[in-house]
């Protein structure tokens, strides 16, 4: 069984697309929790950033439902610390 790895999750409900300013961020963001043992994921929230759907408000219900299904989908990952804190 492989040991499991911990997750880092980031969500911005402020994101809007751009073709450098997330990937910039991203470039330095992802590689340094890499280095320090931890899973790095950026999920942009239905509406935002490069996701598709409609933004109804902030913190709607669809939106913390989108969150707990993503959670569920890395910690079913292989290799996922199968905790969420």
């Amino acid at each position: 069984m492989p040991t499991p790895i911990p997750c880092r999750r980031s969500s911005n409900i402020c994101r809007i697309a751009s073709a450098t300013a997330p990937n910039e961020r991203d470039a330095l963001t992802h590689p340094y929790f890499a280095g320090h043992g931890y899973a790095s994921v950026r999920v942009d929230i239905r509406g935002t950033g490069e996701s598709d759907g409609l933004l109804s408000d902030e913190y709607s219900q669809q939106e913390q439902d989108d969150a707990l299904e993503v959670i569920a989908w890395l910690a079913a990952q292989a290799g996922a610390a199968a905790r969420s804190a």
